[in-house]
């Protein structure tokens, strides 16, 4: 009886053992690390290459010793205005300063997962940023792809004296910024840009309404209330102001918060369009369409 007891207790001792050892493999498979092929491996490592010029968006020169700096990584622009620099894939902050300070700081954010060109035109200090802001609230810029812009004038239904001020106007926008910016043609179909003068504008001396496809016009229309008195006194009279200031609008300025000039709303002051707003046309021109005015920085 003794060793038959003894070889049941050392039978069931076995099935405990086996089972333990059954349990402690399951625990091992349960937590091993989980193996990354390696193709996912080098996926992950891979670098890409950001590179661009850094130019003024004036003078359209590179500019040569720039910092340029991604994440925690920097590099500095050669004698043209390049820099590449690479990186793992990753969102970084991407921002740029000039050597001698003399233009305006960029930043934005840059996503790198594929080779990547970022150009960023720079503006010089001797533009009043802030004045550039304040003709662009929402801080993009919205402008004609191409200049000049096609006008219809419609002549045959514009009043006395009305197509002088029209001219006078459009010749003082292109000599303050020593530009081509608007051409006549002779039909609608021709046109971007299409003057009408109506009787009535509800609650205003104009309208202008306007299309437009990813940050760029597509074609435009104002509207001028029609007075007999307007143009008694020539190109100088309310009529002039009007036709000015519209076609700042026409040119993708909204009203500025910067009182006595022809894009304040109302204008006051200073009928003239001045040399400032030239140099702010120039800017705007020059600028790529859409460009986000909030990643230059007042320092």
């Amino acid at each position: 009886m003794f060793g038959s007891h003894m070889e049941t207790e050392k039978f069931k001792l076995k099935a405990y053992l086996k089972r333990f050892l059954s349990l402690v493999g399951m625990m091992s498979l349960s937590t091993a690390p989980i193996q990354t092929s390696w193709a996912e491996t080098k996926t992950e490592s891979k670098t890409f290459t950001l590179h661009g010029t850094l130019s003024d968006v004036q003078t359209g020169g590179g500019i040569a010793g720039c910092f340029v700096v991604v994440g925690e990584d920097s590099v500095r622009t050669d004698s043209l205005g390049h820099y590449e620099i690479q990186l793992p894939s990753h969102a970084y902050e991407f921002s740029v300063r000039s050597w001698g300070k003399d233009h305006y700081e960029y930043s934005t954010l840059v996503y790198l997962g594929e080779d990547t060109e970022l150009d960023v035109p720079m503006i010089p200090k001797s533009t009043d940023l802030k004045f550039l802001k304040s003709f662009f609230p929402n801080d993009r810029i919205i402008r004609w792809e191409e200049l000049p812009v096609k006008v219809f004038y419609n002549r045959l239904k514009a009043p006395g004296g009305y197509i002088h001020m029209l001219e006078r106007a459009i010749m003082d926008w292109e000599f303050v910024s020593n530009m081509d910016l608007f051409e006549e043609v002779e039909t609608q179909e021709e046109a971007g840009l299409n003057i009408r003068y109506v009787p009535y504008v509800k609650d205003a001396e104009s309208t202008i309404d306007l299309h437009i496809d990813s940050n760029r016009f597509l074609n435009m229309t104002i509207s001028i209330k029609t007075y007999y008195s307007w143009y008694i006194f020539g190109a100088r009279t309310y009529a002039y102001k009007v036709f000015a200031h519209e076609l700042g609008h026409a040119l993708g300025l909204s009203h500025s918060n910067y009182a006595f000039q022809i894009m304040a709303s109302p204008p006051e002051g200073i009928w003239e369009i001045t040399a400032p707003l030239g140099e702010i046309i120039q800017t705007v021109y020059k600028l790529p369409v859409g460009m986000n005015l909030s990643s230059y920085h007042l320092k």
